[in-house]
């Protein structure tokens, strides 16, 4: 029987955050959840509140220490080493501010344990665009120009990001992108994007239904075909709601803490 489990990664004051998503999870799946966080994080003064949801607290060291992307430079580091270094057969790493909303969410485990690895659109829509975030150094654009990739390569989100770890196809891309989150410190879904480049494997990209982000949630939200003569609505699976206007669309169906 194929071991599943959720990965959450949190690091400072997220309490809030993590623990809408573990209830958020637990109306869905019974599935083990790890949450990744440092020794001294507020997350650990509130086990009662998450103890009867059955989670599993993973103690990691910081890789990074300063600058404002740090937390979330670690919390990519942070999952992609524990997919390596733990026995499940697959995972879906989340970040802690994501939210279930179909429960067909659990075709990404399946599609994981087929192909490896399965991560949603991103909707910069082309790699090029994507570098243009904030947090994009000179450095990782001469970097990407040196490596010669497609500007048009397609972008993707970090979360969710599911994974079937110890296949050998996967496995090295997995090993790849770990190298490039600690080493090479950059956003990191500019960093898969390399990982993807170097290792020669490209993961399923799942529709941008499956990470719904601000800029696009209206769009998503009345999102509908005309199939077989009638319009059919073509709902989301997971809303990313660090994004204000993904809270503002979707408050409707959005259970706050």
């Amino acid at each position: 029987m194929m071991e599943r489990a959720f990965v959450i990664a949190a690091q400072g004051d997220r309490h809030k955050n993590v623990e809408r998503l573990v209830k958020n999870i637990r109306s869905y799946s019974i599935l083990p959840i790890h949450i990744l966080t440092t020794e001294d994080s507020p997350l650990l003064k509130f086990p009662v509140e998450l103890k009867e949801f059955d989670v599993f607290f993973e103690i990691v060291e910081p890789v990074w220490t300063e600058g404002p992307r740090a937390a979330i430079r670690n919390s990519n580091y942070w999952k992609v080493n524990f997919a390596l270094e733990h026995h499940y057969n697959s995972l879906c790493m989340l970040d802690d501010d994501m939210y279930i909303v179909d429960p067909n969410f659990i075709d990404g485990f399946t599609i994981a344990e087929k192909f490896g690895v399965a991560i949603p659109a991103n909707p910069r829509t082309y790699n090029c665009f994507n570098m243009m975030g904030a947090d994009v150094r000179n450095e990782d654009i001469n970097e990407i120009a040196l490596m010669k990739i497609p500007p048009s390569i397609p972008a993707v989100n970090f979360s969710p990001f599911f994974v079937y770890p110890h296949a050998g196809y996967a496995s090295n891309f997995l090993r790849t992108l770990t190298y490039e989150l600690k080493n090479v410190p950059c956003r990191g879904t500019v960093a898969i994007v390399k990982a993807m480049w170097n290792s020669q494997f490209t993961p399923v990209i799942l529709p941008e239904q499956w990470c719904v982000c601000g800029s696009n949630a209206q769009h998503i939200k009345d999102y509908t075909k005309i199939l077989r003569g009638q319009a059919v609505n073509i709902n989301p699976i997971m809303l990313h709601l660090g994004h204000d206007e993904v809270r503002k669309v979707f408050a409707d169906i959005i259970e706050e803490n």
